[in-house]
């Protein structure tokens, strides 16, 4: 999407919006389904939504950078294979991760907030 559309790529996503549920939606869509993957679901709470962020910081990176242009010689296929590599760590360190303390997922959880709460309820 940041490839073939990034100025709207930047309005939507590097602008402050009022009254945007679109991205918290996504995200709580997101996060149920993380819940429902056996591999996942063994995961608190809390570290699929760590999980989220940082996959999250990392596209949202990655998606910058195409927006700004990238030099002609990197290659759609050398994205994916970056995009997938660093998915594939940071899939690997939640699963093998020893359980955090509670402080330590509480600030976590503080740090990764995303602009809605997606561990409650819709209501």
């Amino acid at each position: 999407f940041a490839r073939r559309h990034p100025l709207l790529y930047s309005a939507l996503f590097h602008q402050p919006h009022v009254d945007c549920t679109a991205g918290p939606r996504f995200v709580t869509e997101l996060l149920e389904r993380m819940a429902v993957l056996p591999d996942l679901a063994q995961l608190n709470p809390v570290e699929r939504i760590v999980l989220l962020r940082k996959m999250a910081i990392f596209t949202h990176g990655l998606a910058t950078d195409i927006c700004n242009g990238l030099p002609p010689e990197i290659q759609w296929e050398e994205l994916l294979t970056l995009l997938d590599e660093v998915g594939t760590v940071i899939m690997s360190d939640a699963l093998a991760r020893s359980p955090r303390s509670d402080e330590d997922l509480s600030a976590l959880g503080s740090l990764c907030k995303f602009p809605i709460d997606p561990t409650k309820d819709a209501e």
